[in-house]
């Protein structure tokens, strides 16, 4: 998203500006104004003495006066020239008459304020807004006074005496116009994770949103669920849960200066919240952790004061970066906390008194080029205000919006079983053994009486996994368990009744189990293992 804002044309001025202005401090200094006579200043010095009635002096240009009071009967005024302020010519802002510097003697600064009056041609204020900007001696400090037009006259009220100008700069009304609609129509993408449900230790969490003035979702945040909001319209939002129910998340701004300053005059604001409440910035996101289990009720609402924070800012930005100008985080920070003074709870929030608490902030807190531009913003004020009171109606409209989170435990799967680890283990009876290893191998050794042997057959038992909870897993309680077996080898001894058929490699059976009993189905015959509470003799002596 792009940092703009618009501004229209005041009646009475000329135009406002669209400030292409101060690339740099150090760039070229703006052309001067060549010195022209003026009907006002015609007999005046530049130099006069305070009388009982104040004084009135002039550069040839610009004429300075003051009531009785300004200062000591006797001191000397003076209206001397000033160099033209360092502002890119480049950058289409041009003097509209010679600088001028006013000074009291002994240094003093007047106690009334003084009136600084200049002419102009009308012709030159066509597509053009008229500006005037002091850099107060000592300081330093970049200062933007407004300006008050009558026909072809403007004039200024300072109450600090150092060097100041009067200067142009261009006018793009329409272009703003049509920047401010668009950013009323501000949309952003969905995020990634919107519509989706988050799986996390055995729950699901699903979140949804009764408006589409934001995104919602669950996600897992430092090891636990989430609930997060993400921007999709130009208000700022505050997102809240029930104390207890939620727990201390974070914001995450855009690039853009506006989310920045925006942030840290709620924070200044309504720091207390923070266990609770989380702000959306256009084109942020912001999340709140979730604590316990069930349900979750959040609500949503459009701040007024902080939206109006953040239209403003927005256009302030957009003028530093026209002019090529930028200004430190800090900064930024710093704006937001000042401004946000003029906010209160609960009292709706005049748009004229926001726009001009920005202005006057960044004017107090940026310094190098950016605070040059912010002197030019200021001089503006007055039409800035307009145009935000434009919109204000826009930017500051109701809007509630409810955020329900459930949560719900997913069903497990009881963990599976190795079929043929049921059957692992040495099984015996009289005269015979059945050895099941745990690679699905079993040995079946059967012989008759002492020394003679019957036969040996070897197994492969087909395994698979069946579940935690299948009944073959209860074979105290009298359950069956039986498993599939292919004859891998065949040994037949002497013993062997010669009228059976002997077993041949391929050929499949089955191996049942009861409890501690295992019976061959191919060869008919049982194995046991006592400690598997078997009854005694069930496999022979």
């Amino acid at each position: 998203m792009s940092s703009w804002f618009g501004v229209r044309r005041l009646a009475g001025v000329a135009g406002l500006a669209v400030v292409t202005l101060l690339a740099a401090c150090t760039g070229d200094a703006a052309t001067p104004s060549p010195p022209r006579d003026t009907a006002a200043s015609a007999g005046l010095d530049r130099s006069a003495q305070v009388s009982a009635d104040g004084f009135t002096v002039s550069d040839g240009t610009s004429v300075a006066s003051a009531p009785a009071g300004v200062a000591p009967a006797g001191t000397t005024v003076a209206m001397g020239a000033a160099e033209p302020p360092p502002v890119a010519t480049a950058l289409n802002w041009s003097l509209a008459a010679p600088g001028f510097d006013l000074s009291l003697g002994g240094g003093l600064q007047p106690k009334t304020p003084v009136t600084v009056t200049t002419e102009f041609d009308a012709a030159e204020g066509r597509g053009r807004s008229l500006t005037f900007i002091t850099q107060r001696s000592g300081t330093g400090e970049w200062v933007g006074l407004p300006v008050t037009v009558t026909g072809d006259s403007a004039s200024v009220t300072m109450t600090h005496f150092s060097g100041g100008w009067f200067g142009w700069v261009n006018d793009a009304g329409e272009a703003f116009d049509k920047a401010i609609n668009d950013y009323l129509k501000l949309r952003f993408d969905p995020p990634a994770c919107e519509g989706k449900d988050l799986a996390l230790e055995g729950v699901t969490y699903a979140a949804e949103v009764s408006g589409n003035g934001i995104y919602v979702c669950v996600e897992e945040k430092e090891g636990s669920p989430a609930v997060s909001v993400h921007s999709n319209s130009p208000f700022v939002w505050r997102v809240a849960g029930r104390k207890g129910s939620v727990k201390p998340g974070a914001e995450v701004p855009p690039v853009e200066a506006s989310g920045i300053v925006t942030l840290a005059a709620y924070h200044q604001l309504f720091g207390y919240m923070r266990d609770r409440e989380v702000a959306l910035v256009p084109g942020g996101s912001s999340w709140l952790g979730l604590t316990g289990d069930g349900a979750w009720k959040l609500t949503a609402d459009v701040d007024a004061g902080l939206g109006l924070i953040a239209v403003v800012v927005a256009g302030v930005d957009l003028y530093l970066a026209v002019s090529g100008v930028s200004w430190a985080g800090r900064e930024k920070a710093a704006v937001g906390e000042c401004a946000a003074g003029v906010l209160e709870a609960g009292v709706e929030p005049d748009p004229g008194k926001v726009t001009r608490a920005v202005l006057d902030c960044l004017g107090t807190v940026v310094k190098g080029p950016a605070a040059v531009v912010a002197a030019v913003l200021s001089s503006l004020s007055s039409l800035l205000v307009t145009q935000v009171i434009g919109i204000a109606g826009e930017i500051t409209q109701t809007n509630h919006l409810r955020i329900d989170v459930n949560a719900v435990a997913v069903p497990q799967e009881p963990d599976g079983v190795d079929l043929v680890s049921l059957f692992v283990g040495d099984w015996v009876g009289h005269t015979r053994t059945l050895t099941i290893s745990t690679d699905g191998t079993a040995v079946e050794s059967i012989s008759s009486g002492c020394c003679s042997k019957t036969i040996d057959i070897t197994y492969k038992l087909k395994t698979r996994e069946i579940p935690a909870d299948h009944p073959m897993l209860r074979i105290e309680g009298g359950g069956v368990a039986s498993i599939d077996a292919v004859v891998t080898s065949v040994q037949v001894g002497p013993a062997w009744d010669a009228g059976q058929p002997v077993p041949k490699v391929g050929q499949r059976t089955t191996l049942s189990m009861l409890g501690g009993e295992i019976t061959d189905q191919l060869t008919g015959t049982n194995f046991c293992d006592e400690s598997r509470g078997v009854a005694p003799g069930t496999c022979g002596a």
